[in-house]
């Protein structure tokens, strides 16, 4: 039971940040769109406007894909991070679960293979993106953890037991 679970929360990259993805990687992989989470993967909770890295990351890559912005938060919150980055959003998507992210799909025009989905937390972005059939998954580790709800930091602490087993396992 665990390795299946395992498969569906394992993405097929990790990096510290979202700035450090490349548009010939996102291009080797065939993605034609890119579906991204807000908080703690483009900004800091308490932040307003993304750093300047993550202004030229959505420059560098936006002439090759479309793109999305999908967030748990509610749709005001997602619109202060949409409007200087000028992207859509989907707000308020209980994720993990699959119908936001076929909603993005849709709004995308793109199959699911040919999408990827960026984000910070194992068990709603990367979760939800592979039940959905995305085609790539890429875990970004989280900006600044001290603003997140309970609900989170308890995941969180599942999340890095999941991470801990990784590297157990692949030190063996």
């Amino acid at each position: 039971m665990w390795n299946v679970v395992e498969k569906k929360i394992t993405p097929d990259l990790m990096v510290d940040r979202i700035s450090h993805i490349s548009p010939e990687l996102l291009t080797k992989w065939k993605l034609k769109g890119v579906i991204l989470d807000v908080d703690n993967t483009l900004l800091s909770k308490k932040a307003n406007v993304p750093d300047d890295d993550i202004f030229d990351w959505v420059e560098s890559i936006r002439p090759m894909m479309n793109i999305v912005l999908l967030s748990n938060n509610i749709p005001s919150r997602i619109h202060r991070a949409s409007m200087p980055l000028d992207l859509p959003y989907i707000g308020w998507t209980m994720k993990p679960f699959p119908w936001y992210f076929k909603k993005a799909l849709r709004f995308l025009n793109l199959c699911p293979d040919e999408v990827g989905m960026i984000g910070d937390q194992l068990f709603t972005d990367i979760l939800g993106a592979k039940w959905s059939g995305v085609g790539k998954t890429i875990y970004v580790r989280p900006m600044d953890l001290r603003y997140e709800s309970c609900w989170t930091k308890c995941m969180r602490k599942l999340e890095k037991k999941v991470m801990l087993q990784w590297t157990t396992k692949s030190s063996l």
